[in-house]
């Protein structure tokens, strides 16, 4: 399957060239179809998600992260990697702000829609992407990328939503890394909780769930007792449950909407 999919970018001496410039690599006149938006300003956040530059001395956020990791990348693969987690992460980011317990602004209607318009094209083409990478030179391990890449390659798996085949088929690549070391315990696990819930099954680690009311978040239905789903967390590296609910909670539940 994955050998298959390489052919969908064009190849260069370093394997699948990066769709980084997102004006040639997603379909801007159906963003703004979709969008119901003006093509010009469809074209304008384009053309800045394609020239995203990190102008602080410190990384603020993460998509300023993934630039800061970009800077130092040691190969063209995985500056391509963090280039594209930068874009989409920028645009999570901007809902992010947006619906932040600190923003007293209104949210925009229509630049919502906008920003919305980009954030599944990006997800299917970063997918898209890593799928011919990997079928080329494998998982960016993090004995030769780093734990910054194997992260960033994570994110592209956990948001492909889209296409559970290819994350239960990444789930199954990692199974062997995480023993030896080259994957993030906590990753493997999220990626897990992840799979399962997308398939309709009861998850691991109790990572996934929604918001049930205003600074409300529930997990959904996993295995085993609340203590067993606890100390599988803390066995992988993840913070503990009550703290995690906590967090999830004000970082995504804190908006007064209907629930």
């Amino acid at each position: 399957m994955l050998l298959a999919a390489a052919a969908a970018f064009s190849m260069t001496q370093a394997g699948p060239a990066c769709p980084g410039d997102v004006a040639t690599s997603l379909d801007l006149t159906a963003i703004a179809e979709s969008s119901n938006a003006h093509p010009e300003d469809i074209s304008a956040i384009a053309r800045d998600l394609s020239s995203l530059t990190l102008d602080v001395e410190r990384p603020e956020n993460s998509w300023q992260l993934w630039l800061w990791y970009r800077d130092r990348a040691e190969s063209e693969q995985a500056a391509c990697l963090f280039s594209l987690v930068a874009q989409e992460q920028y645009v999570r980011g901007w809902f992010m702000n947006a619906y932040s317990p600190g923003n007293s602004d209104p949210v925009d209607e229509q630049e919502m829609a906008l920003m919305g318009g980009f954030m599944t094209p990006l997800d299917m083409r970063n997918r898209q992407w890593l799928r011919a990478v990997v079928a080329e030179q494998g998982w960016f391990r993090i004995s030769e990328y780093g734990e910054g890449a194997d992260q960033a390659a994570f994110l592209i798996v956990q948001h492909a939503d889209h296409d559970v085949a290819f994350q239960r088929e990444m789930l199954a690549l990692l199974s062997e890394l995480v023993e030896a070391g080259e994957t993030r315990p906590s990753g493997f696990a999220l990626l897990t909780d992840r799979v399962a819930v997308n398939s309709g099954e009861m998850q691991t680690y109790g990572s996934q769930g929604r918001c049930t009311g205003l600074r409300q978040w529930e997990a959904r239905p996993y295995s085993g007792t609340f203590e067993e789903m606890d100390a599988r967390r803390e066995s992988v590296g993840l913070e503990h449950h009550a703290a995690y609910v906590s967090r999830m909670a004000e970082n995504y539940c804190s908006t007064d909407r209907d629930y």
